[in-house]
């Protein structure tokens, strides 16, 4: 009883310490320009000095140094981790798309060429590779000389089956997609075997298990994880679908609307077009913005003169000229107050 009892408290103290070492933090911007971050008080927990500065993924944020033109980490209570490469650069498309920086606790760097460091700052895959992917599920696609890998976490590679690639993205939902001889695309697993043939245009990343497809006549649908279409390519225009709305933003000839997995088509009462994201979507009215549900109907009235997508239940919201926080009642949980906000991101601990 007395053993059950101690081992009681310390899962108590365990859920009560991991509760506090979390917090939400974003990017803000004040009035000369500089970007810094806040929490969701709104409170500057770290100076806005930076010209640049990225999303904190687990413990660590990249800043760009004006003075030494180069990247470098910060923890969470704003003191530099010093890397074993002392100078790098970052796969800045990618993370713009809204990857995350430390996927799978590694950060694809370039330092001449590419290689990972841990979020600590060590370099766990020495630089080697012409090219390389960000990590997605234990795995990520590298070039070594003329010939392409996947990787593990660990660095051992793995060949890939298929005599000619011309390009080769990174994994997604077990998936990576490739680029054979003929400008076609197919996917391949983390076995480096052909799971889907190339015959797409064009295509997009594994969200939910469904991936967006362009066939060679110039038509999008969407395909499953073996390939078959589950939404038959009727769309000149196509997007990832939102796993928790199910529906994604398409367009057919100039006209924007959405589609759910049968193929539905419907269309929303919004000046404006964009794409569901924790299942809701911005919406337009003369100029104002708010939010629409899966259903069309206006959840957060057009009220704002600007909003972000949502992002672990926040989302960024403008009040004439300046940025606050919004939760999905349409509630400011950051008063507007900074000139530019970021996504929400959930912090933990530090280093």
């Amino acid at each position: 009883m007395k053993r059950l009892l101690i081992l009681n408290f310390l899962l108590l103290c365990m859920i009560s310490f991991h509760a506090s070492a979390q917090t939400y933090v974003t990017q803000v911007k004040i009035k000369n320009g500089r970007w810094g971050y806040a929490n969701l008080k709104g409170e500057i927990i770290i100076p806005a000095t930076f010209r640049k500065c990225l999303e904190f993924t687990g413990n660590l944020a990249i800043v760009f140094d004006d003075e030494a033109k180069q990247y470098y980490f910060l923890n969470i209570n704003g003191k530099r981790v010093r890397s074993e490469l002392p100078k790098f650069t970052i796969q800045g498309g990618y993370y713009s798309f809204g990857g995350s920086l430390f996927a799978d606790g590694l950060l694809a760097v370039e330092n001449g060429k590419w290689g990972y460091l841990n979020n600590f700052g060590k370099v766990a895959i020495p630089v080697q590779f012409a090219e390389a992917s960000v990590f997605n599920g234990g795995y990520a696609t590298v070039k070594l000389k003329n010939d392409y890998f996947v990787i593990d976490t660990a660095g051992n590679k793995t060949a890939i089956n298929v005599k000619v690639i011309n390009g080769l993205n990174h994994f997604s939902e077990g998936l990576a997609s490739y680029r054979d001889d003929k400008d076609h695309l197919g996917f391949i697993n983390h076995e480096g075997l052909v799971k889907i043939q190339p015959e797409f245009k064009s295509v997009g990343y594994f969200v939910g298990g469904v991936a967006w497809a362009k066939t060679l006549q110039n038509k999008v649908g969407y395909i499953d994880s073996l390939g078959k279409w589950i939404v038959q390519p009727n769309f000149d225009e196509a997007h990832d679908f939102d796993p928790m709305s199910e529906r994604a933003r398409i367009k057919i000839g100039e006209k924007s609307g959405y589609t759910n997995m049968l193929g539905e088509v419907s269309y929303l009462d919004t000046d404006n077009y964009s794409d569901y994201s924790e299942g809701y979507v911005i919406g337009e009215k003369n100029a104002k913005f708010g939010f629409l549900n899966a259903k069309g109907e206006w959840v957060i009235s057009a009220q704002f003169d600007g909003l972000r997508s949502f992002k672990n239940g926040y989302a960024a919201a403008k009040s004439g000229e300046k940025w606050g926080v919004i939760d999905k009642e349409g509630k400011w949980i950051m008063a507007p107050q900074f000139y530019g906000i970021r996504d929400m991101e959930l912090v933990y601990g530090s280093n």
